[in-house]
């Protein structure tokens, strides 16, 4: 038997030494935990694990690394008995992992610097919000400036080292928020649960992505370049074509006449072109898996850009970024993943 006031605590804690989360399981008195198993959608293989002390002890700690961000409700059966008891009772708990438990708070702030990518937004809600989605979602307490109402926090990826940082301040305008990171993918998702957090349905802002768009001018001269190479190809596969067309007809005239010479002359040049048309189809399938590729990581930016923003301001973004697409203007392009319909200045 156990007492009747036993009970087991849960926390989720951060190791910046191992880089993963952990979650730490002990007992309120001399009880102590044989095994637990632990259920968790995204977080474990199998969603489940079974953890068993071969020595049975007052506490346990599971380490955890989610590879995406998502909450998750971890459940918990515990088995917990006395240091001699052979039956175990079974404690049922749960505990949720933060969306974002995989990024470690910093008391300082970034000794690189705030990232130069960031989006920029402006909220009618107050800081004291916005502090509050912080400390749901990070898990951590967000200090909040009461002379300023501002707030800054600093954090950094234990997946990827990559820094993050979330500032506000109050304006004429409403509560100015930036998001500095340099994953366009990662601010977009930050400002989409925030919004989500607040229940904004419509929201513009303004965004500074140098190396993203970068790499949006390169697919995007990649693809225009195997476009060309696709006609290119396309135009070498029709004449190989009417040469075989033509290699076929000559043929059949040497048998008809009982030319064997030129016969086998034809059929080896026929050999020959078969070659080629093969070369040529390679040629074409590595061209097109190419040109796929490029577009749907052009697709991937486009959306990445429209997520920057909410309700129909994203709608407008992915009309905008197409249409600046079709018609080669990658000015108006930029221009559009930076500014959006929005008039805030970063």
């Amino acid at each position: 038997m156990i007492p009747s006031d036993t009970r087991v605590d849960s926390a989720i804690t951060l190791n910046k030494s191992n880089l993963t989360c952990e979650l730490s399981l002990r007992t309120n008195n001399e009880t102590v935990i044989k095994a637990a198993i632990i259920f968790g959608e995204q977080v474990f293989e199998g969603e489940s694990l079974l953890v068993h002390l071969p020595q049975p002890n007052s506490s346990l700690t599971v380490q955890l690394a989610p590879a995406k961000d998502a909450p998750v409700m971890l459940l918990m059966k515990v088995l917990v008995g006395s240091r001699t008891s052979q039956v175990y009772h079974v404690f049922e708990l749960e505990i949720e992992l933060p969306k974002y438990a995989m990024y470690a708070a910093e008391e300082r702030a970034l000794p690189s610097g705030l990232p130069s990518s960031h989006v920029c937004c402006v909220l009618q809600h107050p800081v004291s919000r916005v502090a509050s989605w912080i400390e749901t979602r990070f898990s951590t307490k967000a200090s909040v400036s009461p002379a300023s109402s501002s707030l800054e926090a600093h954090f950094t990826s234990m997946r990827t080292q990559q820094p993050l940082a979330l500032r506000a301040a109050a304006g004429p305008s409403g509560l100015k928020v930036w998001l500095h990171c340099d994953s366009m993918e990662l601010a977009g998702e930050l400002l989409q649960d925030l919004a989500s957090y607040l229940g904004v349905d419509e929201l513009s802002s303004t965004a500074s992505f140098p190396a993203v768009m970068d790499q949006f001018r390169n697919t995007l001269s990649k693809v225009e370049a195997c476009s060309a190479a696709r006609a290119h190809v396309e135009g070498d596969t029709a004449t190989l074509c009417a040469n075989i067309k033509a290699c076929v007809v000559r043929a059949e005239d040497a048998r008809l006449l009982g030319d064997m010479a030129a016969l086998k002359r034809q059929h080896r040049r026929l050999a020959d072109l078969n070659r080629d048309m093969w070369v040529e189809h390679d040629k074409r399938a590595v061209n097109q898996q190419q040109l796929v590729d490029g577009l749907k990581r052009i697709n991937l930016m486009i959306q990445q850009a429209a997520r920057l923003r909410v309700g129909a301001a994203a709608s407008r973004v992915v009309a905008a970024c197409r249409a600046a697409i079709k018609a080669n203007n990658l000015q108006a392009l930029n221009k559009v993943v930076t500014e959006g319909d929005s008039t805030v200045v970063a």
